[in-house]
């Protein structure tokens, strides 16, 4: 704090080694996020597989009305699988506008705010890495369901 009771603001030079270092460590930070959203969504859709194989294994002479349970599941685990998958593209984007700032503004560490319009989760769930996955998955119970009443 200044005499006057304002921030003092202190301005920090630093030689464009550090400031290469400064970037680096921003981007790697960015790539650390979407690496975990990516892992995350995988680990999705292996639960997925693993309960939906579980119940049907255990309860196919059974499954009835929690047919539409198991579904309703799916679909949540699609939903969740496609946010986790916008999120990854957002902190891509991020990664590529960092990459390209002017190595001045390496220390400036500023997260954008992605645009919350539903577009971007749209396109993330008709992605290649959701739809077909999930559709598969619920085609499956579909068709057990429908034969195990026989």
């Amino acid at each position: 704090m200044s005499d006057t009771g304002q921030p003092s603001e202190s301005i920090v030079t630093l030689d464009s080694g550090a400031l290469v270092t400064a970037r680096l460590g921003h981007l790697q930070m960015i790539q650390d996020v979407v690496a975990r959203m990516s892992n995350r969504s995988s680990a999705l859709k292996g639960f997925c597989v693993t309960m939906v194989a579980a119940v049907i294994a255990l309860k196919a002479d059974e499954l009835g009305l929690r047919l539409m349970w198991l579904l309703s599941l799916v679909a949540l685990l699609a939903a969740c699988d496609a946010a986790y998958l916008r999120i990854e593209a957002d902190f891509r984007g991020l990664y590529r506008r960092v990459a390209q700032r002017p190595l001045e503004q390496a220390l400036d560490l500023t997260i954008e705010r992605p645009d919350k319009t539903f577009d971007g989760y749209r396109t993330a769930l008709k992605s290649w890495a959701v739809w077909p996955f999930y559709t598969v998955i619920a085609a499956t119970i579909v068709a057990i369901g429908a034969t195990s009443h026989d």
